[in-house]
This record gives C-alpha cells, structure tokens and sequence, in this order.
C-alpha cells in the first residue's frame, strides 16, 4: 500500500500514504496546494504511514469529485516524490553554481583559452 484513498462522509476524505514511499516533506509540500478548498489534517500514524484528512471548506465531495481528488492526490504525490528525487540529485550542481556566482576572483569578462568555433558557423563576439 503506497496511497490508500477513502471517503469517511459528504465532505471529508482520508488519505493515507506509505511513508516507506514519501518522504514527510513530500507529503506536506503535496497537500499544501489542497489547502485553498480544504482544510487539510496531517498526522503520523503507527505503522510506518502518514494520514492526511481532507475536508472540503463549502459544499460537498460528489462521486466525480472523489475520483478526480483520488487521481489528482495520487499523480500530485507521484510529482512532488520525483521532484524531492531531481533535487537531491541536483544540490551538489546548484552548490558550485552558487558558489561560483559570489566567488571573489573570476575571469568572466575574458575569453576562454584556445579558439572557440562552431560547426554551423556561429562566430562568438567578445
């Protein structure tokens, strides 16, 4: 069981998510944006899961309703997971970015040694 998704009345579904799967961060950052039409309850429960209640501030979850939160929550998860994953692959990158950003001495504004040429005839001006 990675997301487990039930109605538990007219307005309010419970969501539950593997949290050998998501990462809490994941979770939070996912129902965040569930939050303008929800009031959205967050708990760690036993059993290695987190739960997520979702109760809809005005009106009520119709049947197409529930199934489109049903995929939309499961597809928003699935997102925010491989988007944790690009980050953690990606920190050391946007570290020496940075770095090299505010690093004090650089050579920006001379060219690069050697001749810079291109195969389709771009010709770079200095």
């Amino acid at each position: 069981m990675m997301v487990k998704i039930n109605r538990i009345s007219e307005t309010k579904l419970a969501v539950t998510v593997s949290d050998n799967e998501y990462k809490e961060a994941v979770v939070l950052k996912c129902f965040y944006w569930y939050s303008k039409e929800c009031v959205v309850d967050f708990s760690k429960k036993e059993g290695e899961q987190y739960e997520v209640v979702l109760t809809k501030k005005e009106g009520e979850i119709s049947d197409g309703l529930f199934a489109y939160l049903s995929n939309k929550i499961k597809q928003d998860l699935y997102d925010y997971k491989l988007r944790d994953l690009v980050q953690d692959e990606t920190s050391l990158i946007r570290e020496l970015l940075i770095a090299k950003a505010f690093a004090n001495s650089d050579d920006f504004d001379n060219p690069p040694p050697g001749e810079v040429s291109d195969p389709v005839g771009y010709t770079p001006k200095y």
